[in-house]
């Protein structure tokens, strides 16, 4: 779990969460990450926006940040490079006021 100020004049923070063993993906686990780490993160500062950055063929990530209420808000075309291949750059994000009135499982 991380986070950086993308802006700190405005306290907007992007945050990440890594599962480093491949083995303890596709269980639930980087959902109830991000969503915990978004609780936390909202319970714990008064900011009014969060975001992350991954890229386009980082398929899991992008389907948790959806999942547990993230909207996808950017993308910067063929803009990372992984293996060789380029990809898009996407960011999702969530404000406050949709977090606290979004129904999660």
């Amino acid at each position: 779990m991380s986070w950086y100020f993308e802006s700190e004049p405005t306290d907007w923070r992007r945050m990440g969460i890594v599962l480093f063993d491949p083995g303890s993906w596709s269980g639930g686990r980087g959902a109830e990450a991000l969503r915990l780490w978004t609780d936390y993160m909202f319970a714990t500062t008064v900011i009014v926006r969060l975001d992350l950055a991954t890229w386009s063929g980082n398929i899991g990530m992008c389907r948790v940040a959806v999942q547990v209420g993230w909207t996808d808000e950017a993308r910067f075309r063929e803009a990372r490079v992984v293996r060789g291949r380029r990809f898009d750059s996407v960011v999702y994000g969530v404000l406050r006021r949709d977090w606290q009135g979004f129904d999660r499982p």
